[in-house]
């Protein structure tokens, strides 16, 4: 059960590198709102490790999370950077010019972000599975010592 932590000498190095990494990409964010997500998910990470120690589980989790962040803000970007010139007629045959975001930008961010979202719910999964199987492990045993108990001949009523 013990060995699901990590040491606190690894706890503080991933909470540190991954808390630099926020900071670097806080740096060279361009908008508010992504260095507001990026700030929550920061001071998240910051509650999340004070309060309990953490298994390689919550650091990989944190990590995910943070790369999550990011492939979201990068969506985010994409969708709104008006880059691609399109020529358009209107309703009265009238041409005009429309800024759009480049399809391509944008499908290859949303496509990091569906991957990213993948690989958290395939941690999660074997996260689950993990559990369970400590579980029925947990079980077996204890139903193993409650039969050798039953047929102990050495043990009295008392």
């Amino acid at each position: 059960e013990q060995s699901r932590y990590v040491s606190t000498a690894k706890e503080l190095y991933e909470v540190s590198k991954l808390n630099r990494d926020i900071e670097q990409s806080l740096e060279d964010a361009t908008t508010d709102a992504s260095k507001a997500k990026l700030k929550a998910l920061q001071e998240e990470i910051n509650y999340i490790s004070e309060k309990n120690d953490l298994t390689e589980y919550d650091i990989e989790m944190m990590n995910l999370q943070y790369q999550l962040t990011l492939a979201q803000i990068a969506l985010e970007e994409a969708q709104a950077s008006k880059d691609t010139v399109r020529l358009t007629r209107d309703q009265d045959g009238n041409m005009a010019y429309q800024y759009t975001a480049n399809q391509e930008n944008v499908s290859q961010a949303q496509q990091q972000y569906e991957d990213v979202l993948q690989q958290i719910n395939d941690l999660a999964a074997n996260r689950v599975s993990e559990l369970e199987q400590q579980c029925l492990d947990a079980e077996q045993q204890y139903l193993q010592s409650a039969q050798e108990i039953l047929l102990d001949t050495t043990l009295t009523d008392e």
